[in-house]
């Protein structure tokens, strides 16, 4: 494993590493619950195909930590340094299962299996926690089975009625419940739609604090409001239409602006990385870094041009050119 960003942070280095070794022993006292392949695939990541940063440009929102799982490159967010160094641990175990190339409801369930839910008697996390307003994800991230009805993965199987999740044998059938009957209530869902979004190509898994953790904050309070009482039968339903059209305008505008080319640079960089430890690294869409030929240039050892590859050479990209009517 691989750490990006930690020159000038030994003490959060030191957390992680410390981390690496808790997790290792707890994937070994657990080896009957997990997966054999998943395993293999953690210990392949732990001792050689990792990545980890120190935060990112994701990181503004103040979230918890967030994994590309095409290039396993797995960025822990600043303010999760600051909670208890079990749920540090947990953090970094589930960012580990989706850098494997799992959803959130696989992540959810090995996290829950290698580190159960826990809290100290201020309230604060010590350890994993239990599946929070996740429903969407877990929907996008199973399929139906046609046998019972039922949702599963490759490695489980899910009752989003009853909230019971078993193992899914290699012949597709259940074998042993994961959790005990006084916590299938974490898990119950919604019937899921018949057609759940998909995960974009290249898009990370981002993942929030939860309730527990010192950093929480109640991720809908910003969008949500309270319904007035004096509001008439379909009000609420303009009201969101309206603000939906102003978004839609805004996103015009700053698309306009950017085209236009009148888009404040000085803005637009702060925008970015408006929370400490933001380092916009050059695999994020989101990073703000000097480009091939530009005063302060630093290519990447994942990049063309950057530190020489380990045999095989450089790795395959893409190039796209400008084309005519493009500005520049």
């Amino acid at each position: 494993m691989k750490f990006t960003g930690f020159d000038s942070k030994p003490g959060e280095l030191a957390k992680l590493n410390s981390c690496i070794k808790d997790i290792l022993a707890k994937i070994f006292e657990n080896r009957d619950k997990l997966p054999k392949e998943k395993i293999k695939k953690l210990s392949e990541l732990i001792f050689s195909d990792a990545e980890v940063f120190y935060g990112g440009a994701h990181c503004r929102r103040g979230l918890a930590g967030y994994t590309y799982p095409a290039t396993k490159k797995i960025h822990i967010c600043p303010r999760s340094f600051g909670e208890e160094p079990g749920r540090l641990c947990s953090i970094l175990f589930h960012e580990l299962v989706h850098a494997t190339g799992e959803g959130e409801f696989d992540a959810e369930v090995i996290e829950n299996i290698v580190y159960p839910p826990a809290k100290n008697d201020s309230g604060n996390n010590i350890s994993g926690t239990w599946p929070y307003k996740d429903c969407s994800d877990f929907c996008r991230d199973t399929r139906v089975r046609s046998s019972d009805g039922l949702r599963e993965t490759d490695h489980f199987i899910w009752n989003p009625t009853t909230g019971e999740v078993w193992h899914r044998k290699s012949d597709g059938s259940k074998g042993d419940h994961v959790f005990a009957r006084d916590k299938w209530k974490h898990w119950k869902c919604p019937p899921c739609p018949r057609i759940s979004k998909e995960m974009i190509a290249g898009e990370p898994f981002i993942d929030g604090f939860e309730p527990g953790d010192g950093n929480f904050t109640e991720p809908s309070s910003q969008h949500e409001q309270e319904k007035p009482e004096n509001a008439k039968p379909g009000s609420i339903h303009k009201e969101k239409i309206e603000k939906l059209i102003h978004l839609l305008q805004e996103i015009l505008n700053t698309l306009k602006e950017k085209c236009d080319g009148t888009e404040n640079n000085e803005e637009s960089s702060g925008s970015d990385c408006d929370e400490e430890g933001c380092i916009p690294y050059p695999h994020e869409s989101g990073g703000n870094v000097p480009e091939e030929g530009e005063e302060g240039f630093t290519p990447y050892p994942h990049e063309e041009g950057g530190l020489p590859h380990a045999e095989g050479g450089s790795p395959t990209v893409f190039f796209d050119p400008a084309e005519p009517n493009d500005k520049k």
